[in-house]
C-alpha cells in the first residue's frame, strides 16, 4: 500500500441522484397509476458510499456534478445528515436525476427505475477535473463510484492516472465502458458484484472470475448476494457472509461495502479486517429501512457475528 497520512477520504460520485422509494398497489398497463406513499433520500453509489463512511465518522470530500434544484437538495442533505461530509464539484444546469424504487405486492416488487442526469459541458468536465486534483493529494484514499453523466466513457480512466500520479490508491465500482477504461489504469482494488464480473470476465466461476480481473488490479472484492463478499488478492482469498433475520432493502449495500473496504485501508487493517468491515458495512445496509444508509452501532454488532473462510490461492 501506498503512503497515507492524510485525515479525509475523497468520494467520486460523477451521477447524483434522489433515490425514491415509491409504494404502489399495482401496476396497470396504459393507465394512471398513483403512488400511494413515497420517501426520498440522497443518492447515487459514490453518494451511498460518502454517507455511509461518514456515519463511521470518518471525514469525506464528496464531488460531484449537482444539477439545478435536485443537485441543491441532495448536497444539503448530505451535509445536513453528516457535519462531516462536505460536498465540492461545478454546479451545472439541468436537474440531477431521481431514481425510484417501486414497493409493491404484485412481481414488480424492487424494481427500479434510473434516471439519466444532466448533461455536461466540456468547461464543467475541465472544473470537476481540476476539484479532483485538489483534494486527491491529501486524501487517504479515493473512491470513484457510479455511473458518468451524458455519455462519458473515459472519466475514471482519467481520474485513476491522476490519482496514480499523486501515489494515492484508487477504489473502482463502476460498470461497462468506463470500468474497461478505467482498468488500463490500475486501480487498486474493483468491486463488482457477481454477475458483473462474470459479464466482463466470461467466466462463471467466482475464483476464476476474479483471478482474471486480478490482471488490471491488486484486489478484487466480489459480492454475491447472501453468500456474501469475496476478497481476493494475488496471496489471499477470504469470503465474509452474515446470517440476517429481516432485510428491509439490498439497495445500497454494496456501496456501504465499499465504504467499509476504503476505510479499512485507510485505518491500516489487514486483509481480513478489511474483508470483515467491508462485508459487515453491506450488511448493515440491509436491515435499516432507509435507502443506502447504515447504522454504526449495527455495524459493531454484525462485525462479531461474521462468519469468515480463509479460502486461500
Amino acid at each position: 500500500m501506498k503512503n497515507r497520512k492524510e485525515e479525509y477520504i475523497l468520494v467520486v460520485c460523477p451521477n447524483p441522484s434522489i433515490d425514491t422509494f415509491a409504494w404502489i398497489e399495482d401496476f396497470k398497463k396504459k393507465e394512471a397509476n398513483r403512488i400511494t406513499h413515497e420517501e426520498s433520500y440522497p443518492g447515487g453509489k459514490g453518494v451511498h458510499v460518502a454517507m455511509a463512511a461518514a456515519e463511521m465518522e470518518i471525514p469525506v470530500k464528496l464531488l460531484g456534478f449537482w444539477g439545478g434544484a435536485s443537485g441543491k437538495w441532495i448536497k444539503e442533505e448530505c451535509e445536513e445528515r453528516y457535519s462531516n461530509i462536505e460536498c465540492i464539484g461545478p454546479e451545472v444546469k439541468g436537474l440531477s436525476r431521481t431514481c425510484y424504487t417501486f414497493k409493491s405486492d404484485s412481481l414488480f416488487d424492487d424494481t427500479e427505475i434510473l434516471g439519466k442526469g444532466p448533461s455536461v459541458t466540456s468547461e464543467d468536465l475541465s472544473e470537476f477535473f481540476k476539484e479532483a486534483e485538489n483534494y486527491i493529494s491529501n486524501a487517504k484514499c479515493v473512491v470513484m463510484s457510479g455511473s458518468w453523466v451524458d455519455g462519458i466513457e473515459d472519466g475514471y480512466q482519467t481520474l485513476v492516472k491522476k490519482t496514480n500520479s499523486y501515489q494515492k490508491d484508487v477504489f473502482l465500482d463502476c460498470t461497462g465502458t468506463n470500468l474497461e477504461n478505467a482498468l488500463k489504469e490500475s486501480p487498486y482494488l474493483v468491486h463488482l458484484n457477481k454477475s458483473e464480473v462474470q459479464n466482463f470476465t466470461g467466466k462463471t466461476n467466482i475464483i476464476e472470475a476474479g483471478t482474471e480481473l486480478l490482471k488490471y488490479c491488486e484486489v478484487v472484492a466480489i459480492t454475491d448476494g447472501s453468500k456474501g463478499l469475496h476478497l481476493m488478492s494475488a496471496n489471499e482469498h477470504i469470503q465474509v457472509s452474515h446470517q440476517l433475520d429481516t432485510i428491509y432493502s439490498t439497495i445500497g449495500s454494496g456501496d456501504c461495502l465499499t465504504a467499509g473496504l476504503a476505510l479499512a485501508y485507510s485505518e491500516e487493517l489487514n486483509f481480513e479486517g478489511m474483508a470483515k468491515l467491508g462485508a459487515s458495512m453491506g450488511a448493515a445496509n440491509c436491515i435499516r429501512k432507509e435507502l443506502g444508509l447504515l447504522n454504526k452501532s449495527d455495524v459493531e454488532e454484525l462485525k462479531n457475528k461474521s462468519k469468515i473462510s480463509n479460502i486461500g490461492l
